[in-house]
């Protein structure tokens, strides 16, 4: 459901039209469903995600996206690893806080909270490479001139930014087709390749807002390039009561690697609104190419941010009535006119029941 059409519903609840002195908005009842969705994610633990991870070969620590609240189940190389309490480390390696390196890591622990979280992976692996290669690089610092540290990063399309929140530069080389180019930056944060004497380069990745990884090559004219690396499977997807597989084809070899770029419900030119919703996975979830030398972390997550009136809710149409009620929560209990404690109280203790209640149907932690 569109959160325009959701908002049209509270307002008929709440007897509000929008239009003649409102005691509700638009913009703030929306503000009261990005809470509690956010909210809804946590109390009821049933929003389960993953992602691949880049792990620092020096510290042994990768960073959690932004939606991350707690992690239960972690590999490594596509290997199970224990998830251990911070005081359990010392019983895993009792050298770890002075980063000792292994084959493989044992183990793995959460450090901080939330979006702020990292996890520690214990011993340290020796190397990360196999798929991403050697000199792999996921936070890139360069110092220009004057010796300002920079810092390189993306945004949500893979267009580059850099900040000077650097502490110390690294000489990074980026590959090209055929060409190896030296990566530096301005006193005034652009960019620079200049034709480089090596013959190897670095592994170079940034990181967006949304927590993609991107990888940094180059063309061989020195034009760099950005690269999402959330490579996957698509194997199946079901559409109403019909389900889709994808076949291998005549090309068995190359046909798990691909893209979706359209889909029709019955051709091009009757194209419907809505053509295809997917809000879970169906069939076989398969491992990303890049699980190879990185983690693999399954974490709990919260709902995709409904950032504007248009976005979708990903949601079962049975779990809406509970995000009603959350949102006429906070409507009542805000200051103004239409302010009413009681409702707001017992409208909270629905919410809160309603999502305990899922919680313990679902068996979730």
């Amino acid at each position: 459901m569109k959160v325009n059409s959701l908002i049209t519903q509270l307002g008929d609840l709440l007897q509000e039209d929008f239009t003649n002195a409102p005691l509700w908005t638009r913009a703030e009842l929306h503000g009261y469903l990005r809470q509690i969705i956010r909210d809804f994610s946590v109390r009821t633990a049933i929003i389960d995600k993953s992602l691949i991870r880049i792990v620092d070969n020096t510290t042994g620590e990768a960073d959690m996206p932004s939606d991350f609240d707690n992690a239960f189940y972690i590999l490594f190389d596509q290997h199970y690893l224990d998830l251990v309490q911070l005081s359990e480390l010392d019983f895993v390696d009792g050298d770890w806080m002075l980063g000792g390196t292994g084959a493989s890591p044992a183990a793995a622990t959460v450090f901080g909270s939330g979006n702020q979280s990292r996890i520690r992976f214990v011993p340290v692996p020796a190397t990360v490479s196999g798929s991403f290669g050697s000199g792999v690089v996921s936070v890139p610092t360069l110092a220009d001139s004057g010796s300002v540290v920079w810092t390189v990063s993306a945004t949500a399309l893979g267009a580059l930014v850099t900040t000077t929140l650097g502490t110390s530069g690294l000489t990074l080389v980026i590959a090209g087709p055929t060409t190896y180019w030296d990566l530096g930056i301005n006193t005034l944060g652009k960019l620079t390749l200049t034709t480089s004497a090596s013959v190897s380069a670095d592994v170079v990745y940034v990181i967006d807002t949304s927590s993609i990884t991107w990888r940094l090559t180059t063309t061989d004219m020195g034009q760099l390039i950005t690269t999402d690396i959330s490579v996957g499977l698509l194997a199946s997807a079901r559409l109403g009561t019909t389900y889709q597989t994808f076949s291998a084809g005549a090309n068995s070899t190359n046909a798990n690697y691909g893209v979706v770029v359209d889909t029709y419900a019955t051709g091009v030119s009757t194209t419907p609104s809505d053509v295809l919703r997917l809000d879970s996975p169906f069939g076989t979830t398969l491992f990303n190419r890049t699980s190879n030398n990185a983690a693999d972390v399954w974490y709990k997550g919260h709902l995709k941010d409904v950032l504007t009136l248009e976005s979708e809710i990903y949601l079962s149409d049975s779990m809406l009535p509970v995000i009603k009620h959350g949102v006429l929560s906070l409507a009542f209990g805000h200051e103004g006119d239409g302010q009413d404690f009681k409702k707001a109280k017992i409208l909270s203790a629905i919410f809160m029941t309603e999502c305990d209640a899922i919680k313990n149907l679902f068996g979730q932690r």
